[in-house]
């Protein structure tokens, strides 16, 4: 009812002399004015309708509202005032009636949600306001007061009923409020008083039905009834007043007050003399009951069923107070003690006890609002008497504080010291210490914990005497590792509470990482500030001088925590007085950054200076360097304030600011400003930008800008000298000298563009007209001499001219553009825009370009040969839908695709139309190409909603695409919408029995479609994608697919006839391949079978996934398949493989194959081939020569993977083992030796692993008439079939030890020389071959060294015994010499796998036969007999390390 008590009583005050003066004929007009005046706060408006009487003695006012931002909150209807302006005359005020008809408060104001920021200056000091005479008033009368249910929790209408009347030392006051909107409530109120009686007669009723306002607004459970009564009478020194409260007719309280008055002792006068008696007045409060149901049921246990509060003491008549008890108990609470006051209000008792606690020892939950608070237990203790001394103690302990969101273990605050009464001229004090602590700090804000910490401890001392001001020394806040101290002095607590306060204190934070959650930055480092102050809390001035230091402190801001990292330091020294806020110095100083601020702040007169320097910008910003800095300053004049400022950086940057801001309630308005500036270098600041920045520019710009309409008047002039943006094309034109000038201005919603140009060497371009009107216009022109520099491969100029015309909402384009290889093309056409989106685009575009070849490198690809476009129609970008209809011609196009240039050969034309509905799918009306070699004709025919294409394409020759099939292909049909589908019926005819039928439905929004397709095709058709490979034989196909357009939904079989493939590379063929690939649910089910023309078959079978990434389980076997190359290497391999994971990456590749006898052929030389010109370049080479060469390998394709390109091969995993215990043979250039041993091929197929060999098993090497045995030897693979293989053989010559190595790729090896003492390579060979030095043999001798030298270079041929030994099928064919010089063959041949024999014959007739059984492949058995009857048998064991 505040609002209602304002409103009245600021009627009333038009009773007084000075409103009746001040009125005058305006009167609506000044009363709104006074309301206005005294409804303090913002945001509310007054309105007042008839309004009469002002100057009489009745006034009256129809209808009076206040409204906030929200609309009217409060309506007082038919208020009058009738009341006697004479009796003003004799000092009475007397109203008769001051009434209202109906008051509407639906809800309360609404505060507005804008933060008042203080004024600059501090406000005068404190003083209470002059009351205004008293009022008396007969009578107050509200009719009718509907109150919102925002105002109390529920709607009510009430009536309100008064008078008051104080006169002759008798008052009377009655109230009479009344709920009348069916819900009872009741409020009276009567009260007399006569000072000549002394009597008090005090009658209270309060009486509502359950759901009442009161029971609403205290919150009770259940909203019960209320019943209070206060009723009591006499004279005040024999007063009793009797209270009772009952809830639902329940008793929950009732007590009684009384006062007593006895006759003092004794009264004494100013001059000791006794005067009359005065009077001692005793009181006593007695009070009890049941009032736990009347709080939320949780709090029973805290009240009981039984609470008593129980209070007396005596006023005395010298000025003494005495409270003898104070007695409140409740089922946990207990509160007790006494207290005495001097006459002159100072203590000489305090005895104050109380106690928290369940008589359980459960914990305790306290009755407060808010979060649910329970506590352990609780102690107070408060002691003084002054009969005992000047000492004072007090402790306060709460243990096991449990809150959701906090818990305290203990609680504690603890003071003493000394309390001195004031007597007679000495002046009254107290003073002492308090210390305080708090552990176990828990807190369910894990971000307010870390702040916090576990334990906060502290303290001060007080020292306070009368008339002089409190002093705090020695405070102290301690937490983990920050802390607060200091001490202060607060005045003028009785100075009308006129408080001021000065002091220093000194903050300090070791660890400011501790406040990173709470404040939500990365906070690190310590901080230290002190501070020495003054401040008055109700003027707002205050006077302080603040020094700060950081150390490593940091933010989590990158660009803020270079700048203040290492020592820190912040100095702040202002003052606040009436005048406004000076600031002395403002300070923030770092190794790197340095800010100051200085100046005055008032409200219409402010005047600061500000400068700023960061030593090194680029550890704000990565990319710049240097320094960067801040000048300048800001004047204020009433609300315009004017800023200029200079700020220089990386780059040479240097720009000055002049411009004044205009605010407008608070908001920016208009700013004007004058801006001139240059940078030198735009390069530093290339990172920033994310592109490659690079020249110089001066900039000057004058004009203004209003942030309310964005209104504007600017003019910019920009200089330039090599522009770049990292953008090429756009570098190129800004290169050189480059200038740009803009003249515009904003007037409304008109745009008016006076002068836009840019020009530079390589560029000019301009932009004129007007924006926002019916018919606006722009004129576009621009031209660059030298295309080249936009795109290097381009040559000649390019242009731009035309206009855009506004005609309402449309805007007419008439654009037309030319370019090199005489392109000349125009565009025509309309472009609606409809709240700011273009809507249906309808135009035309006509142009021809003569040459495409200057376009090449823009297309990535050898473009050729000469187009001309028609084309018009429409386009609505809101739905894609379209209508274009498009002529073209062109003559000998190329693409740099040689298969698609084939077909464009020559003379070329398109006819197209097409159209395309919203949701529905693209119709081609009509489509016909025509070239030398190709022929497309579509044609659409529409019956109501359905539409029928019709197509029919010829290719003249298929061997454009394929070698080795010629002939024309066809392929016509129809597609017809036949509800929501499309029916397909396609047939296809080709060279070498090509046909395809496909028949069946598609949706016409291509979710689902049911078609079976049906063939067969030459093999053939692949072989330009598999080259230098051939294929032959014919496919054939019968596939359906039912369901979406998936792989999943195809199903069918692919077979193949006399199907083949050569692989010239490898010299084999395999043929016939009988191959049958079986398609369902998603998968391919391969079983193929290929013999191989050198011998044996292998067979692929097993499962592919159609869908990405392809996963296979295929099977490989290999039986019996011949492998060979005459020159290198002739083998057999049998075994089983795997292919299993995703083929587009990542399958694994393993197999287990097993070679069979193996010559492997060190080459005796030959012919050379004739040599190819090396250097010789082919111009204008035919595609069919380069086809021929590419497939004999003469040319070499550009490595992508070299150049960091991604058309690297995919890798797979391998893991191959190949097994051959022995019989690898390895003959050529005098060497023959047999091996054995496993070797495994592992890593990928982009980085081959071998692991293990294949080592020497028995072996020779024979050189002229000298043989020798080998003591070493391997072959193994390292990535190729060409073997690598290493033999050492080592013999004695006189004195000389000689070892002859074999090493390199079977195809190419080196053969070395080495001696001990170490010789040259032809000494060696001389004491190798005839056991003297080179300058001892013969010329005969130097024949046959030639001759060895010539078998060592494989110039020598394979030797009679080498020939023979192939001839009769023998692994082995040698003659031998034995160590007495005889001479003999031997002859070996493997019987099985693991046997092997020989026999030796020598010249006497005398023979031997050896035989050797390979147990394991370190264990072989050996056996020989002789023909003069020796025998031997043994075991030998061999292992290599």
């Amino acid at each position: 009812m505040k609002q209602l008590l304002i409103i009245l009583s600021a009627a009333l005050l038009l009773c007084l002399p000075h409103a009746s003066v001040a009125q005058s004929d305006d009167d609506r007009g000044y009363l709104q004015a006074f309301l206005e005046d005294s409804l303090s706060g913002a945001g509310r408006q007054v309105r007042i309708v008839g309004f009469a009487g002002a100057l009489s003695s009745r006034a009256t006012i129809d209808e009076l509202t206040i409204a906030d931002d929200e609309g009217i909150w409060l309506t007082l209807r038919d208020v009058s005032l009738d009341w006697s302006r004479s009796a003003l005359l004799t000092g009475r005020l007397e109203v008769t009636e001051l009434s209202v008809a109906e008051v509407l408060l639906p809800r309360k104001p609404v505060t507005p949600d804008t933060i008042d920021v203080p004024a600059p200056e501090a406000s005068g000091g404190f003083s209470i306001p002059d009351l205004p005479v008293s009022v008396n008033i007969e009578q107050v009368k509200a009719g009718r007061v509907e109150i919102g249910e925002p105002v109390f929790g529920q709607a009510a209408v009430i009536t309100l009923n008064g008078s008051a009347k104080l006169a002759d030392g008798e008052g009377t006051a009655r109230i009479e409020v009344n709920r009348v909107d069916g819900t009872k409530g009741e409020v009276t109120l009567a009260a007399t008083y006569a000072n000549a009686t002394d009597v008090l007669d005090l009658e209270l009723t309060v009486s509502e039905d359950d759901g009442g306002i009161l029971s609403t607004l205290m919150a009770l459970p259940d909203n019960p009834s209320i019943d209070l009564t206060v009723a009591g009478s006499g004279p005040l020194d024999d007063f009793v007043a009797d209270i009772t409260l009952a809830t639902d007719d329940t008793p929950r309280l009732d007590g009684s007050v009384t006062l007593k008055g006895t006759p003092s002792d004794t009264a004494t006068g100013d001059d000791g003399t006794t005067t009359a008696p005065a009077t001692d007045r005793s009181f006593a409060l007695d009070l009890g009951g049941d009032i736990a149901p009347m709080f939320a049921p949780r709090y029973g246990a805290f009240f009981g069923d039984d609470i008593t509060l129980k209070s007396s003491g005596t006023l005395f008549a010298d000025g003494r107070l005495t409270l003898d008890t104070l007695d409140l108990n409740t089922r946990s609470l207990t509160l007790s003690g006494n207290l005495a006051l001097a006459s002159g209000g100072w203590p000489t008792v305090i005895a104050l006890n109380g106690r928290i606690a369940d008589a359980e020892g459960t914990p305790v939950l306290l009755p407060l609002p808010g979060e649910q608070t329970q506590i352990d237990n609780a102690t107070l203790g408060v002691r003084f008497d002054a009969a005992s001394g000047d000492g004072w103690d007090a402790d306060i302990a709460v243990n096991g504080l449990n809150q959701p969101t906090l818990k305290l273990g203990t609680l504690t605050l603890k003071g003493d010291g000394t309390l001195t009464q004031g007597e007679g001229a000495s002046l009254g004090g107290v003073m002492g210490q308090l210390t305080y602590a708090i552990d176990g700090i828990e807190l369910t804000d894990t971000a307010l914990a870390e702040a916090v910490g576990p334990r906060i401890d502290g303290g001060l001392n007080f020292d306070w005497t009368e008339d002089a001001p409190l002093k705090l020394s020695q405070i102290d806040l301690t937490g983990a590792d920050y802390g607060l101290t200091g001490q202060a002095q607060l005045d003028g607590m009785t100075q009308d509470l006129n408080l001021s306060v000065a002091g220093n204190m000194t903050l300090t934070a070791a660890n400011l990482s501790r406040f990173s959650e709470i404040s939500g930055q990365d906070l690190q480092g310590a901080t230290k500030f002190d501070a020495q102050f003054t401040f008055a809390p109700i003027t707002g001035a205050f006077d302080v001088d603040l020094q700060g230091t950081g150390d490593n402190l940091a933010v989590g801001i990158p660009q803020a925590d270079p700048l203040i990292t290492g020592q820190s330091r912040l100095t702040l020294t202002a003052a606040r007085d009436e005048t406004g806020t000076r600031i002395d110095n403002f300070e923030i100083a770092t190794d790197q950054l340095n800010a100051t601020v200085s100046g005055t702040l008032s409200s219409d007169a402010s005047d600061l200076q500000v400068a700023a320097r960061v030593n090194e910008t680029s550890l704000v910003q990565p990319g710049l360097n240097g320094p960067a800095t801040l000048n300048g300053a800001i004047r204020q004049a009433g609300n315009d304030f004017t800023v200029d400022v200079r700020a220089t950086g990386p780059g040479g940057v240097d720009l000055n600011v002049d411009g004044t801001l205009a605010l407008v309630e608070g908001a920016l308005g208009r700013i004007n400003a004058d801006i001139n500036g240059s940078v030198q270098s735009l390069e530093p600041y290339s990172q920033l930008a994310g592109r490659d920045l690079s020249g110089s520019a001066n900039i000057t710009s004058q004009g203004w800008v209003d942030l309310r309409d964005y209104t504007f008047d600017l003019k910019t002039d920009l200089t330039g000298r090599n522009l770049s943006a990292g953008i090429p094309q756009a570098d190129g034109l800004l290169r050189g000298d480059s200038t740009l000038s803009v003249v515009a201005r904003r007037d409304g919603t008109v745009t008016n563009i006076e002068t836009f140009r840019l020009a530079s060497d390589h560029i000019t371009a301009s932009v004129t007209g007007t924006l926002g009107t019916d018919d606006g216009s722009l004129r576009v022109d621009a031209r660059v001499p030298d295309a080249s520099v936009v795109a290097p491969a381009l040559t000649g100029a390019a242009t731009l001219n035309g206009t855009l015309r506004q005609t309402g909402t449309d805007w007419a384009v008439d654009m037309r553009a030319t370019g090199p290889g005489r392109a000349d093309v125009r565009v025509a056409g309309v472009v609606p825009i409809v709240d700011g989106a273009p809507h249906r685009i309808t135009g035309t575009v006509e142009g021809a370009v003569q040459s495409l070849s200057p376009y090449s490198a823009l297309a990535g690809r050898q473009l050729a040969g000469a187009v001309n476009i028609n084309a018009k129609g429409w386009y609505d970008p809101r739905d894609a839908t379209f209508d274009i209809t498009t002529d073209a011609t062109a003559q000998n196009l190329g693409t740099g695709i040689p298969q698609v240039d084939q077909l464009l050969r020559g003379a070329s034309s398109l006819d197209l139309a097409a159209r395309k509905a919203a949701d529905q799918p693209l119709i081609v009306d009509r489509l016909n190409l025509k070239t030398s070699q190709l022929q497309a004709a579509i044609t659409a025919s529409t019956s109501g909603a359905d539409t029928t294409l019709n197509f029919d394409a010829s290719l003249r020759d298929i061997g454009l695409f394929t070698d080795g099939i010629n002939g024309p292909a066809t392929a016509k049909g129809t597609a017809e919408q036949v509800g929501d589908n499309w029916r397909v019926n396609i047939d296809a005819t080709g060279p070498e029995g090509t046909t395809a039928t496909v028949r069946g439905e598609v949706a016409t929004d291509a979710s689902r479609a049911n078609i079976d397709v049906a063939g067969a095709a030459p093999i053939g058709l692949a072989n330009t994608f598999i080259a230098p490979n051939i294929a032959a034989g014919q496919a054939r196909f019968d596939l359906s697919l039912n369901g979406p357009l998936a792989l999943a939904s195809v199903s069918g079989r692919i077979s193949t006839d006399n199907a083949r493939l050569v692989l010239p590379e490898q010299n084999i063929t395999l043929a016939p391949i009988v191959t049958t690939v079986n398609l369902a649910g998603g998968r391919a089910t391969l079983d193929t079978t290929a013999t191989v023309s050198t011998g044996g078959t292998i067979r692929i079978s097993g499962p592919v996934s159609l869908d990405a990434p392809n996963t296979a389980d295929l099977a490989i076997a290999v039986n019996n398949v011949r492998i060979t190359d005459p020159k290198l290497y002739d083998t057999t391999i049998n075994g089983t493989g795997s292919v299993q994971g995703a083929l587009t990456g990542g399958a694994a590749i393993k197999a287990d194959l097993t070679l069979g006898t193996t010559e492997i052929r060190v080459p005796e030389g030959g012919a050379e081939a004739a040599p190819l010109l090396d250097g010789l370049t082919h111009v204008n080479e035919p595609a069919a020569v380069r086809a021929t060469r590419a497939r004999a390998g003469l040319i070499e394709e550009p490595d992508d993977t070299a150049a960091g390109g991604s058309n690297s091969r995919i890798a797979f995993p391998i893991d191959i083992t190949l097994r051959a215990p022995a019989r690898i043979f390895v003959r050529g250039r005098g060497l023959d030796a047999e091996l054995g041993g496993t070797l495994r091929i592992t890593g990928t197929t982009a980085n081959v692993v071998p692991i293990g060999r294949f080592d020497l098993i028995r072996g020779r090497f024979d050189i002229l008439t000298k043989r020798l045995d080998l003591i070493e030897g391997s072959a193994q693979l390292q990535g190729g079939f060409d073997p690598y293989i290493r033999f050492v053989a080592e013999t004695s010559a006189s004195d000389t030890t000689i070892r002859i190595t074999v090493e390199g790729l079977a195809s190419a090896p080196e053969i070395t020389f080495t001696s001990t003492p170490d010789k040259p390579d032809d000494e060696i060979l001389a004491q190798l071959l005839f056991g003297r030095g080179l300058d001892k043999i013969s010329p005969l001798q130097a024949v046959q060294l030639a001759a060895a030298v010539r078998t060592l270079t494989g110039k020598g041929g394979g030797g009679l015994l080498n020939g023979i030994r192939e001839r009769f099928g023998l692994d082995d064919l040698d003659i031998v010499t034995d160590e007495n010089g005889e001479t003999g063959a031997r002859v070996g041949k493997y019987v099985t796998d693991n046997i092997y024999t020989d026999v030796t014959v020598g010249a006497k007739g005398d023979a031997e036969v050896n035989l050797n059984l390979t147990i394991s492949p370190s264990l072989t058995a050996r056996g020989s007999v002789a023909s003069d009857g020796e025998t031997g048998l043994g075991l030998f064991f061999e292992k290599d390390y």
